[in-house]
């Protein structure tokens, strides 16, 4: 993401440079129309790059940090790790494999990654064995815990 936002601001500066609008203000008697922005700013190889950038964005070894990211961000899964809690009756329809305790009352899952929650849904991989397999989980009264990000604010 960061080598993205880096080669994006390297291929922006051209275009907004302090140069280039001096450049296209004094020039055709000072009338700057879009098509003149325009003109200017696509002689440039950017667009191509840019292009690329999209292209790489969708091969599979690229794609899948890609779109991960927003989700870590928006903490609604991306591969987070979580345990969920929930009330014995809702445990009860969970595979047997992703619960790690259970009790009268409730129960615990295994730690396992959240790959994405959309409402009450979640989607997750828990370890059968030596496999992973993925999950859906109804976590609409659940609890879920997860780790305290590194840098967090310790409030006082």
């Amino acid at each position: 993401l960061i080598l993205y936002l880096f080669i994006t601001y390297l291929l922006m500066l051209p275009f907004f440079s302090k140069r280039k609008l001096i450049k296209l203000t004094t020039t055709e008697n000072h009338k700057l129309t879009p098509d003149l922005i325009i003109k200017h700013t696509q002689n440039s190889p950017a667009w191509a790059i840019i292009l690329l950038m999209v292209i790489a964005s969708f091969l599979s070894p690229v794609s899948s940090y890609v779109g991960e990211i927003p989700l870590k961000l928006m903490n609604i899964g991306g591969g987070k790790n979580f345990v969920a809690t929930d009330e014995i009756k809702q445990c009860n329809s969970w595979p047997s494999f992703i619960i790690s305790k259970k009790d009268k009352n409730s129960c615990i899952t295994k730690e396992g990654k959240l790959i994405i929650q959309l409402g009450s849904r979640a989607y997750a991989l828990f370890k059968d064995g030596q496999q992973d397999k993925v999950v859906s989980l109804d976590l609409s009264k659940s609890s879920i815990v997860t780790n305290v990000p590194k840098n967090h604010i310790r409030l006082q």
